[in-house]
């Protein structure tokens, strides 16, 4: 059986990987560790979105058994010598992705199976681009955050 975190971050992939405005090239992928992100990603490959479950906070009180689920949203994209022109269409990518995530029905509540449901609470972006990164690699790192909370049960 797949973790409730784990479903959370496949279903994101899953949702993510079949939007409309995906550029061409960019791959989807849950990572299961930050030193990942980088790595594994071929430099022919135009970019990435990577989901990574960062962590997962006891939400629970008296009566009910919850947690807040954090996911990490990375965008990478690679440049070239026009690194900072490209970085602007990078920047528009990782924006109009945080507005999708905050303002679509699929990301509102997002069933787990087994009755279960994770109900979006936040999406914020976190570092809007690694300037470091860019200026050294020709690299376009951006990270987002989604919060969702998922009520697990009643208390018995």
């Amino acid at each position: 059986m797949t973790s409730r975190s784990a479903t959370l971050a496949n279903a994101l992939v899953t949702a993510i990987s079949g939007w409309a405005s995906l550029p061409a090239g960019v791959t989807v992928a849950r990572v299961r560790s930050v030193t990942h992100l980088l790595v594994d990603m071929p430099t022919a490959s135009v970019g990435r979105v990577a989901v990574i479950v960062s962590s997962v906070e006891d939400q629970s009180n008296r009566g009910d058994v919850a947690e807040d689920v954090t996911v990490g949203i990375v965008v990478i994209g690679n440049c070239d010598a026009e690194a900072v022109a490209q970085s602007d269409s990078w920047d528009e990518f990782t924006e109009d992705l945080r507005d999708w995530l905050r303002t679509d029905a699929t990301f509102k509540t997002i069933d787990l199976g087994g009755g279960l449901g994770a109900q979006r609470k936040t999406v914020s972006t976190l570092t809007v681009a690694d300037a470091q990164l860019l200026d050294e690699s020709e690299i376009f790192v951006s990270a987002s955050e989604g919060v969702w909370f998922i009520s697990v049960g009643n208390r018995s």
